[in-house]
Order: structure tokens, then C-alpha cells, then sequence
């Protein structure tokens, strides 16, 4: 019992000693500096203190902050048998002064706590200290415009020059407000010889999309750094450089533009490509429409929808569009891909309408409409089923209406009646003979048809090819299941599965296994479609008959653009 105790008592004196002083303290590392000088100020918070959020913004008044990080330690220490937790965060802060003469670190809050001020001072440097660090390390930024439109293009290249080797992280990419940023090159690293001397560059370039009207500034770049060798005798020191900041107006879209899109590019072209363009269209029979849109100096978000949606004449399908970005030195360009597979409903001439783009020409600063013109096609209609010629005795018979005016040329209605009762009587009479005559014909196919030989009954292509189409203009998932499967045997017999096929034709492999899915699964209470596995069918069944054929885009990624 006394042993228990003791050990409780021990517990309780190393909580107590655990328990350290909770504060919030600021530390610079030099309180007087050039101007050319970067400050770093360490703010500790220390047990409960740990989590806390400190506020920061009152250093903006007198200070640009360039850099923040933050570290944490937990620890115990033990000194003459007395056991200590030391925990704490250190949230170190670079600073540059934005003024010279005596300036003040301000006090900063976090949870209950604040910081005790620290007096600085600030002191201009001379042109020979200037001058010696510019020959050690120094910025170039530049944009190529001073005014644009709102979401209009802006380069900004940051270059960073030194003469020995340095050590320290090059600026990060601006962090601009209601601006799009967007790295336009990746990391140049290169040579330059500047009044006779060697310099090293280190060079980076954005596309900035400012996104709101008014003034854009773009802050200075920083640096801060080391140099020399190091070692026993002579260590590091400290260099920083800094670049002018620039000032863009950013105007608001002109009153003289009249497309429903904003769209301040340097260029925007736009055609379409049909899949068989001489071919005469067949009511029913699909044929594939790319519409590629090209646009340089825009971000891809700003694309406008070219889709047309409905199309009098036509069933539309469209694929979502495949935009492929490109970035050079010369900024963003974009080339959009929109695939749509149209189907003729009807015969006869039908007119593709004109597709019009307005955008804002930024070399020019005027509008312009970029258009792909209307276009006409001539559809034959579908071949129809023959139907059986009428027995001359039909067509010669006379019908009710001329057996109406006869009447009125003088048979009286007594015989009118009598005459149509009984023309009546003799069509359904000869119908009913056709109809047996089609029992018989039917039955004695049937028995035809059990007794012919295993090569007799292999289907032509053709035959299965139409089959299939029946299933799935149907929508019967079972036939159209078991006549793909026909299908691939005669048309594919070197690909095992289906899915083999369906590689080269992603989206028929979509169609496939929404088809399997539908098959298989247990609820079935909504019917399956069987419209777009008919288009991607009749795609393929197209390509595997004319591999010269142009690629579909509804079929092969082939014609993305790379």
C-alpha cells in the first residue's frame, strides 16, 4: 500500500514539473539594417499557446512579408532530477522594410496572448553598397503589356541574375488577387555577359488572366540568400535582392462587343470536317461531323460551348469536347475537339445552319466573328421493304368514292348499298385467303428450315449486320447481345472477346459495358437504349468495310489532336 502511494506521489511531482510557462514572445535577429536587408522575425508560442492563431496582418503597415514558415518542437528535459515538457511553435517570418529611418515591429495577438513590440532601424544605403550588391545578384521583371481586358493575356518574366554561386529559393509565382496564374515555361537556366561581366540567370515566365476591372498590381520580387564558400575561416553571407513591382489597368469588356462570351484572344479560327464529304447522306445512316476550334491567348476555361444542341433534320450526339492545351514562350493556346455524330430523320435537302463566334481581337483591339459557314445536304431516303403487287382485280375494282359518284350519276342508292355490301364481303373473303395462304406459306418454311444443312443455315454478314441493327433499334438487350456475338465471328474471328475489339473503339467499349451491365444486373425496372450502340456499330461496321476511311473521332483517338 505504502509503495502505491509512493508511486503516485512520484507521478504527480513530474506532471507538475511537465506544466511549463505558456507565453508568446517575438525575437528578431538584428534591430539595426539596411535597407537592402531582409529582417527575420521568429514569433514562439509555447505550451497551450501551441495551437493558437496568430494574427500577422499589423506587420503589413510597415513591413512586406516574403516569406513564412513554421516549425514545431516537443521535448522533455531532465536537469537535477527535475523532469520538464518543452513544447513549442516557431512561426518565422522574412521581412522587408518599406521605409527608411525608425519603424516598429507591432505588437501580435494570438488566443490571450501578445507579442511585446521591437524598435528597428532602417538605414539607406550608400550607391557603392548598392552597386556591390547589384554585381553579386540582382532582378529583371517585365510584362508585355501595361493595359489589357479583363481575362485578356499578360506575360510576366521574372529573371534572376548572380555572379557566384548562391544559395536560396527562387521566388515562388505571384499570388495575385481575382488573377488566374499559370506557368508558361518551366525553370531556364542559362548564361549572360552584362558590361563585361558573366552573370547567371535563372528565368521564369507566367501567363497572368486578371479577372476583375481596375488596377493589377503585381508585387516586387524578393530574394534571399547566401554566398561565399563557407568553411573554418570565412562563412556564408547574407544577400537579398528585390525587383521593381508593375502596375497593369485591366479595363472592363467594351460596349461594342456583341457576343454572348467574353473572348480577348490573339487569334481564333474555326472549320469543321465530315466524315465522307462527297458521299450522299441515306435517311438513317450516321455520319460523323468534327468541329475543331483553335484559339491563342486564352486560359481553356474560356472556351465557348460550339455545340448546336438540336439540329431540324438531324439526330445529334455529341462527344464532350478534347481540348488540348499548349504553352510556349508566346503565352496559352488552346485547340478544341468536339466530335457529334448526326443522324438524317428525313429525306430530301436539309441545311446544316451556319456556327458564328464573336471574339475580341487584342492585336487589333476590335471585333471580329470567326464562322463556319451553312452547309446543305441532299439525304436519299432509306431503301424500303418491296411489297407484293395487288391482284389486278383489286386495283381494277372500283372504289367506294367512284362507286359514290356512279350513284349520283344515276344508280340509285338501293344498288349503291348492295353493290358495296357486297364488294365488301369479297375483300375480306380474298383476305382471308391471303392470310391462310401466309399460315401455309409460314409452316411450310418452318419445316424447310429444320431440315436444311448446317451450311445452309450460316448467315452472310449482311444478314447478321441487319439483324443487329433490329436488336438495337429495338432496344432488345437479349438479340442484340447474342448478334454482337454472331457479329464478331464473322467479321472478327481473330479477336477472341468483344472487349479486343472495343480497345481500338473506346466508346463503343462504353456502349459494350452498359449493354453487360444491363443484362446482369438484378433491377431492370428502366429499358435499355440500344441508339448509341447502333451509331458505334455502324461506325466500326463502316471502318472494318473502307479502312481508308478518315478516322471518326467517335470511334479512334487517333484524330484528337497531339
Amino acid at each position: 500500500m505504502l509503495q502505491t502511494i509512493g508511486k503516485l506521489t512520484i507521478l504527480l511531482l513530474l506532471l507538475s514539473h511537465n506544466i511549463g510557462h505558456a507565453d508568446l514572445t517575438s525575437t528578431v535577429e538584428r534591430t539595426i539594417v539596411s535597407e537592402l536587408d531582409l529582417i527575420i522575425l521568429t514569433v514562439r508560442a509555447t505550451n497551450e499557446d501551441f495551437a493558437a492563431e496568430i494574427d500577422f496582418s499589423p506587420l503589413k503597415k510597415d513591413f512586406e512579408i516574403i516569406n513564412q514558415s513554421s516549425r514545431e518542437n516537443r521535448s522533455i528535459s531532465i536537469v537535477n532530477g527535475q523532469t520538464t515538457n518543452v513544447s513549442y511553435k516557431d512561426h518565422i517570418l522574412t521581412l522587408r522594410p518599406r521605409a527608411v529611418g525608425e519603424i516598429i515591429v507591432p505588437s501580435l495577438r494570438g488566443a490571450d496572448k501578445a507579442t511585446r513590440p521591437i524598435r528597428i532601424k532602417v538605414e539607406k544605403n550608400t550607391n557603392s553598397q548598392i552597386q556591390r550588391m547589384r554585381e553579386l545578384v540582382f532582378f529583371e521583371t517585365s510584362v508585355n503589356k501595361n493595359s489589357v481586358f479583363v481575362q485578356e493575356q499578360i506575360l510576366y518574366s521574372v529573371k534572376l541574375f548572380y555572379s557566384e554561386s548562391i544559395r536560396g529559393d527562387f521566388p515562388q509565382p505571384p499570388l495575385l488577387e481575382n488573377t488566374v496564374v499559370e506557368n508558361v515555361e518551366e525553370e531556364k537556366r542559362y548564361e549572360s555577359i552584362i558590361n563585361g561581366k558573366r552573370y547567371y540567370v535563372l528565368e521564369k515566365k507566367y501567363a497572368l488572366f486578371p479577372q476583375s476591372s481596375g488596377a493589377l498590381l503585381i508585387p516586387k520580387e524578393s530574394f534571399v540568400g547566401t554566398y561565399g564558400l563557407g568553411g573554418v575561416f570565412s562563412g556564408r553571407k547574407r544577400i537579398s535582392a528585390s525587383s521593381e513591382q508593375h502596375e497593369i489597368s485591366v479595363r472592363q469588356i467594351p460596349s461594342s462587343f456583341s457576343g454572348k462570351h467574353w473572348i480577348p484572344a490573339e487569334e481564333l479560327k474555326i472549320e469543321d470536317f465530315w466524315e465522307e464529304e462527297e458521299k450522299e447522306l441515306i435517311e438513317g445512316e450516321p455520319i460523323n461531323r468534327k468541329i475543331e476550334m483553335s484559339v491563342k491567348g486564352i486560359d481553356e476555361a474560356m472556351l465557348p460551348d460550339i455545340n448546336q444542341g438540336r439540329v431540324d433534320g438531324f439526330k445529334v450526339y455529341a462527344d464532350p469536347p478534347i481540348n488540348n492545351r499548349m504553352v510556349d514562350s508566346k503565352g496559352l493556346s488552346v485547340v478544341s475537339t468536339n466530335i457529334i455524330a448526326m443522324i438524317p430523320t428525313r429525306s430530301g435537302s436539309i441545311t446544316i445552319p451556319k456556327i458564328e463566334i464573336p471574339w475580341w481581337n487584342v492585336l487589333t483591339n476590335k471585333q471580329e466573328i470567326s464562322f463556319i459557314p451553312e452547309k446543305v445536304f441532299q439525304v436519299s431516303p432509306k431503301e424500303s421493304v418491296p411489297t407484293k403487287n395487288i391482284p389486278e382485280e383489286i386495283a381494277g375494282s372500283p372504289s367506294p368514292l367512284e362507286l359514290k359518284e356512279t350513284s349520283e350519276d344515276g344508280i340509285s342508292s338501293y344498288w349503291y348499298w348492295v353493290t358495296l355490301t357486297l364488294f365488301g364481303a369479297w375483300v375480306l373473303t380474298f383476305l382471308k385467303l391471303l392470310a391462310s395462304n401466309k399460315r401455309l406459306t409460314l409452316e411450310r418454311e418452318k419445316n424447310e428450315s429444320r431440315n436444311r444443312s448446317k451450311k445452309e443455315l450460316e448467315l452472310n454478314s449482311e444478314s447478321i449486320f441487319s439483324m443487329l441493327q433490329t436488336a438495337c433499334a429495338e432496344n432488345n438487350a437479349e438479340e442484340a447481345s447474342k448478334h454482337l456475338f454472331e457479329w464478331r465471328e464473322k467479321n472478327f474471328p481473330s479477336s477472341k472477346t468483344m472487349e479486343q475489339i472495343s480497345s481500338e473503339f473506346p466508346l463503343l467499349g462504353t456502349e459494350l459495358r452498359k449493354l453487360d451491365s444491363f443484362l446482369y444486373s438484378r433491377d431492370k425496372e428502366e429499358a435499355w437504349d440500344g441508339s448509341k450502340l447502333l451509331i458505334e456499330i455502324a461506325m466500326v461496321n463502316k471502318k472494318r468495310i473502307n479502312p481508308r476511311l478518315p478516322a471518326s473521332g467517335a470511334l479512334e483517338n487517333a484524330l484528337n489532336p497531339t
